[in-house]
């Protein structure tokens, strides 16, 4: 897994490579795997909290780990997502629950100035 950075020096408008990139993203071969499992995702939980939640206490009896009586919130994974992720100031806004309360929005039926924000 790896991270992708792009950068464009032409002089197109931002709207119109937005669009032509988030197209020729849409149909990586992830992308079929992506949309089921964020339709799966957001029918079973109503927030990124209770998701993780979920996946914390999944992690921690898989591994054979005991929070030590702790609260889920307060193990070293729950302290890393709500400081680390939710309060980053770039990861951060991508745990607003939109998931949960709109379901899935393709990248596709979105207009170039949504996908980038």
């Amino acid at each position: 897994q790896g991270r992708l950075e792009l950068f464009y020096c032409g002089s197109a408008p931002l709207e119109r490579v937005a669009g032509a990139f988030a197209q020729a993203f849409a149909r990586l071969p992830r992308q079929g795997l992506l949309e089921p499992a964020a339709t799966i995702l957001s029918q079973v939980f109503t927030s990124w909290d209770e998701a993780y939640e979920n996946f914390l206490d999944g992690y921690h009896w898989q591994s054979w780990t005991d929070p030590e009586g702790k609260d889920t919130w307060e193990t070293p994974l729950g302290k890393f997502y709500q400081e680390e992720m939710k309060g980053h100031s770039t990861i951060g806004p991508l745990f607003d629950d939109t998931l949960f309360k709109v379901g899935v929005i393709g990248v596709l039926d979105q207009t170039p100035s949504g996908v980038i924000a």
